[in-house]
């Protein structure tokens, strides 16, 4: 009766040797999704509620992007918002430069973020309002065009086209250019 014993009992340990191998063969199979959840971000846009982008380098903030709803496209390496609002930051001691619109993009690989219609920048006591805004971060430049309008208390001015150069804090209207000076009326 002992080698019986011993023959089932050496079945029943090698079926359940063969058993949890199997079980966790099929356990190690199932649990790696990685490659399936790879596939998916890899064909998937992405749409993200109240998205907030931050740009910088050597602790300093550069600027910052906040829209109401964007869209990535992946393969183009493009965003699109709704509502976006971009905040430039200056020196230390500037007040930051902040735009606003209506729908907006921007682009990775070439750093460019473009805003349109109604744009509408503050900065300080300045206002400027234009149709569309290029910023091309390489540049470090913002561009306004269409229909553009600068109010400060001291001037209005209009033109086709005015870029503000970030690095040197220069302001270059073009383009049926309009300045009028408000002069103190004195009695």
């Amino acid at each position: 009766m002992v080698p019986v014993f011993r023959q089932r009992l050496t079945v029943v340990v090698l079926a359940l040797v063969l058993l949890a191998g199997a079980a966790w063969l099929i356990w190690d199979h199932f649990s790696d999704s990685t490659p399936s959840i790879q596939a998916v971000y890899e064909n998937m846009d992405v749409t993200v509620k109240d998205l907030r982008l931050v740009q910088g380098g050597k602790g300093k903030r550069t600027w910052e992007l906040k829209a109401r709803e964007s869209r990535y496209m992946r393969e183009e390496s493009h965003i699109g918002f709704d509502r976006p609002r971009i905040t430039f930051y200056k020196d230390e001691g500037s007040p930051p430069i902040l735009v606003r619109a209506r729908s907006g993009e921007y682009f990775q690989d070439e750093g460019i973020a473009k805003l349109w219609p109604r744009v509408r920048a503050e900065y300080g006591q300045t206002t400027v309002h234009s149709q569309r805004m290029v910023f091309v971060q390489q540049e470090q430049e913002i561009t306004f065009e269409g229909d553009v309008v600068i109010i400060h208390p001291e001037l209005q001015a209009t033109s086709q086209t005015a870029v503000i150069e970030l690095d040197n804090n220069r302001l270059v209207l073009t383009g049926q250019v309009k300045v009028d000076i408000h002069g103190q009326n004195t009695p």
